[in-house]
């Protein structure tokens, strides 16, 4: 432990024979810095921003001091994750190469999350598209595979009189323009009784 009572060393015995494992490092105000695997020959650095959000990690060979991996964080000026980026090392072959591909995150004017992009380099890319109603329940999601592969999932939700829910009414997923729709029916406690594929039952449920 160190003066802030945070793990400094991990010892283990194997074979009658002890020693450290890992080690740690922290920050001045107490967030993990680095982290030392003394087995594997990696050390694991950690980056913060002023407000104590993790803004970057890097992996690298202790001895060489070669980069294994790294990801790098940033934030929007309203706090919301807008980008998450990694580049990673490997091999292929007798040839040493390094990939890199990020995901960015896109808000509305409620914080809520409306974009997801995955992007490998181009032309390689995926997008998600987040949909809400009004009571901020997602009512669909969108996967655009490089634009040749399409998954569209809908969402329909239950409804008594004038009050509505979180259970799901039905659901639709879409593959490339071909639909199956799955509805659910629930009893007056809320537990799923039946579930239908294409209209046609195919589950029925009995509780004690």
């Amino acid at each position: 432990m160190n003066e802030l009572e945070n793990i400094s060393e991990v010892w283990y015995t194997v074979g009658g024979t002890t020693s450290v494992a890992y080690r740690y490092t922290y920050t001045e105000t107490g967030l993990l810095h680095s982290v030392e695997d003394v087995r594997s020959g990696k050390t694991t650095v950690y980056n913060y921003d002023k407000n104590g959000r993790l803004r970057l990690v890097s992996e690298y060979d202790t001895e060489d001091m070669s980069n294994d991996m790294s990801s790098y964080v940033r934030y929007n000026d309203y706090g919301d994750l807008v980008l998450v980026g990694y580049m990673v090392a490997y091999t292929s072959g007798t040839s040493f190469n390094d990939r890199n591909f990020s995901y960015y995150y896109t808000y509305d004017s409620k914080k809520r999350l409306t974009r997801e992009n995955l992007d490998l380099g181009a032309p390689i890319y995926a997008d998600t598209y987040y949909t809400y109603d009004s009571f901020d329940r997602v009512t669909s999601i969108e996967l655009n595979y490089e634009g040749t592969f399409i998954l569209d999932t809908d969402y329909t939700f239950s409804e008594t009189g004038t009050q509505t829910s979180s259970q799901v009414k039905t659901y639709t997923s879409t593959v490339n323009g071909t639909a199956t729709t799955y509805s659910y029916t629930y009893d007056s406690r809320g537990y799923i009784t039946a579930i239908s594929v294409g209209g046609t039952q195919k589950y029925r449920y009995v509780y004690d």
